[in-house]
């Protein structure tokens, strides 16, 4: 059975290069990495943060225009 790793916000923050504000401000309006409580503290599941930032990747990237040519 495969380990379940479990983060506090503050965690969970420096996992995602997030602020622990910014990570409260997602859960306040709804959105973010799914979260729960445990008393009154905020936990994160590290399987809920990795799907979280795959769902926010960009699917495609777009490349940098190329330099015009003969242009002086």
């Amino acid at each position: 059975m495969a380990q379940i790793v479990c983060f506090l916000r503050q965690q969970a923050a420096e996992y995602l290069g997030l602020s622990e504000n910014t990570l409260a401000q997602f859960a306040s309006q709804g959105g973010g990495p799914v979260y729960f409580r445990v008393g009154r503290r905020v936990m994160y599941r590290q399987q809920d943060l990795d799907a979280w930032l795959a769902s926010r990747r960009p699917t495609g990237c777009r490349s940098k225009p190329s330099a015009s040519k003969g242009v002086a």
